[in-house]
């Protein structure tokens, strides 16, 4: 177990272009698999929530996997957008 985390956290130090491709292109033809089973058996039938679940799993696992260095983007984003309106306030007063 502590393996595969240090080989994850090797991963997402790892910034390659191909990686990032590859994950959106992966996430992005799981959500096209996802409404394709919607549509297939019907937007009123209650089981057309099932075949759903499959895609949704990976993408839930992808998402997971890749979160730490996405929360680090959020947080740079956060400072940057405090800082940005706290600057506005005091110009403003």
């Amino acid at each position: 177990m502590h393996l595969r985390m240090q080989n994850d956290i090797k991963c997402l130090k790892r910034k390659n272009l191909w990686n990032n491709i590859g994950i959106n292109s992966i996430i992005l033809s799981l959500i096209i698999v996802m409404i394709g089973c919607v549509f297939a058996v019907g937007i009123t039938s209650s089981s057309a929530i099932y075949p759903a679940f499959i895609p949704l799993i990976f993408i839930i696992y992808i998402v997971a996997r890749y979160f730490p260095d996405m929360k680090i983007g959020f947080k740079k984003l956060k400072t940057k957008l405090n800082t940005f309106f706290q600057n506005k306030k005091q110009i403003t007063k």
